[in-house]
């Protein structure tokens, strides 16, 4: 600290209010003035707000919030092939709304090249930004940023970049507006997008002062961030490059995320697909409706050959190519997924596949609803009747292993229970697929106004009172009869039910692992195997 002179007063003279004012206006309209002559203005006066490439760890949220920032912007997705990791995670979101911040997202995977805009991009753009904002819970209402991150003339942002605003408008106005639009970009480029409006709000690339687009350019009214200087605070693990941005308050960004409910990842991958179905099908007259589509991307990977083929249609390959591009991947297992996992009320003990619920599903999408109480149709081989014609395939493989019991033995050790054991192939877990694709099928058919996520949810749902999924499933299917149950089981077993389904029963087991055929076995063994199936239905159902 350094003394004072010699003489000099401790104590400055007391400053008149007049005085006081005359400083204040002085210091902020030089910082007015700064803005008009340069885009950055004073890149050193205070800012609340940055924005940033980096993940904001705890010790580098810290370092922000210690300094003075209180709402960040950070990245939705990474560049594809690129080797920065900039995306904003579902743990770095929770830190900073934890300690405090506010959020707002931005998109940037190219957009630095006039080549990047279009209508066809912006489209694009927009469905990968619904996609990776949905998927981590950013509320309904939070604004996203899409990036013109360049210097673009006139005539290229009437050409290229309006339009490219003008699809990205077309997907959010088909998901009802469910996240706003804001625009990353110069001065000029901005004011344009906010003259069409086709951005609500503006993130402005202040610190390009060199670029034409911020010189003689003011402001654009709907200004909510200008970006003015780049810097790096912190020290050690809490460093952090930023870019420090002035808020004007038209955009206090997003301080809490949406809720987590039961199967949200999955109900949330599910809304998603389903959003893509639906664009799908209004580009592309004579394409499979939008709750097959849903279905063939679920099932794709197990649930695809021929027989699935001749039960349910082709898996249109262009469609799961588009939903991949959408997600960011160039491949999703549902197998191996945590979005694909779901948690069933009426199977506590371990999560259900997707894969094989929606291919249940598919079948009676595509094969239509049965009517025949206890005769099994070619829709339901795609679910149920299926799963216990591979019955006969577990036990020949258990046989082959060392099991002693006869067919009927096999069905009393492994049919509809909780079991991997003895190789069996309809364990219960199977049946709450089957039951729940049946279910949803069941009320799509009866309601499709409400879209397929949303009958799915309901299936879902643990809420009081309900019916289990057993007793829907035996209501709509069996008519409420309880000798259609038996009656269910008995001729998918042994009786003959139509060209079509005894041929695709036959080659499930000649396909199967390992090859059997029906004449394996006796139909009076057949016989009973089905009616256990019954039995174990009427038990489940309560």
């Amino acid at each position: 600290m350094r003394s004072r002179a010699p003489g000099r007063s401790a104590r400055r003279a007391p400053e008149s209010a007049a005085s006081s004012w005359t400083r204040r206006t002085l210091i902020s309209g030089a910082r007015t003035w700064s803005s008009l002559l340069v885009s950055t203005g004073d890149p050193d006066r205070p800012a609340r707000a940055c924005d940033t490439a980096t993940e904001a760890t705890v010790l580098r949220a810290e370092t922000l919030w210690d300094i003075g920032y209180r709402t960040v912007g950070r990245y939705l997705t990474n560049v594809a092939g690129g080797t920065l990791d900039k995306r904003l995670k579902n743990s770095e979101l929770d830190i900073l709304l934890q300690m405090g911040f506010t959020v707002f997202p931005i998109f940037q995977e190219v957009g630095n090249t006039v080549s990047a805009f279009s209508y066809a991009k912006g489209r694009a753009a927009a469905q990968r930004a619904f996609a990776a904002a949905y998927r981590i819970r950013i509320p309904a209402g939070t604004t996203i940023y899409f990036a013109v991150d360049f210097d673009p003339t006139g005539t290229e942002i009437t050409g290229s970049v309006i339009p490219y605003f003008q699809g990205i408008a077309s997907v959010m106005n088909q998901r009802a507006g469910y996240y706003r639009v804001g625009v990353y970009g110069t001065r000029n480029v901005c004011r344009q997008l906010d003259d069409a409006d086709l951005a609500g709000t503006s993130f402005v690339a202040g610190m390009s002062t060199g670029y034409s687009g911020n010189l003689g350019f003011a402001l654009p009214r709907n200004w909510a961030f200008d970006q003015i200087q780049e810097r790096t605070v912190g020290a050690g693990s809490g460093a952090i490059a930023i870019d420090k941005d002035v808020m004007s308050g038209r955009d206090p960004g997003l301080s809490a995320r949406d809720p987590e409910g039961a199967n949200d990842p999955f109900l949330r991958m599910l809304d998603l697909v389903w959003m893509e179905a639906l664009s799908w099908i209004s580009t592309h007259p004579g394409s499979a409706p939008a709750a097959e589509l849903v279905c063939q991307f679920y099932r794709r990977s197990a649930h695809n050959n021929e027989q699935f083929t001749a039960l349910m249609g082709e898996v249109d390959q262009a469609f799961v190519n588009e939903v991949l591009a959408v997600l960011g991947a160039t491949d999703w297992d549902p197998n191996a997924d945590a979005t694909a996992k779901i948690a069933h009320p009426d199977f506590p003990a371990r999560s259900i596949s997707a894969d094989h619920l929606f291919a249940a599903l598919n079948g009676y999408l595509h094969r239509g609803i049965p009517t025949g109480g206890g005769t099994p149709d070619t829709a339901d081989i795609g679910g149920w009747a299926g799963d216990l014609i591979s019955t006969l395939n577990g036990y020949q493989a258990a046989v082959n292993a060392g099991y002693a019991g006869n067919l009927g033995d096999y069905a009393a050790d492994t049919l509809l229970i909780d079991t991997d054991a003895l190789s069996n192939r309809f364990g219960l877990a199977d049946f709450v697929e089957d039951c729940t694709g049946f279910n949803v099928a069941n009320a799509y058919a009866l309601n499709p106004a409400v879209g397929l996520p949303d009958h799915m949810r309901q299936a879902l749902s643990a809420a009081t009172p309900r019916e289990n999924c057993f007793m829907r499933f035996w209501r709509s299917r069996t008519h409420d009869s309880s000798a259609s149950a038996t009656a269910l089981g008995e001729n998918t077993m042994a009786g003959s039910n139509g060209v079509l389904f005894d041929g695709i029963r036959s080659l499930l087991l000649l396909t199967g692992s390992p090859s059997v055929s029906l004449s394996d076995y006796s139909e009076q063994d057949r016989a009973a195997l089905g009616r256990t199936f019954g039995d174990r239905l009427l038990a489940l159902r309560g």
